[in-house]
């Protein structure tokens, strides 16, 4: 559900640590704000949960791993197109 301010062109955000109590919440509060979120996280059954809820793109990621953020940042990309 978006309820975007009709004044606010939606944004796109990459949220990292998505599945902790802060990165949800955030993630939730931005969707419900009518913005475009992709999650990263290292638990994936946590992650397909959170984005059925939030209608979101996903993927699994170590986020102490330099590669592996570059590599989610290109799916985010590829998911929401320029971010």
């Amino acid at each position: 559900m978006r309820t975007a301010d009709s004044e606010q062109k939606p944004q796109k955000f990459v949220i990292l640590g998505a599945t902790g109590a802060i990165g949800s919440e955030l993630s939730r509060r931005l969707v419900q704000a009518g913005h475009d979120v992709f999650l990263g996280g290292r638990n994936q059954q946590q992650l397909q949960t959170l984005a059925k809820e939030l209608a979101a793109p996903f993927q699994t990621i170590e986020g102490t791993n330099p590669e592996a953020i570059e590599r989610c940042i290109q799916g985010a990309c590829g998911k929401l197109g320029h971010v």
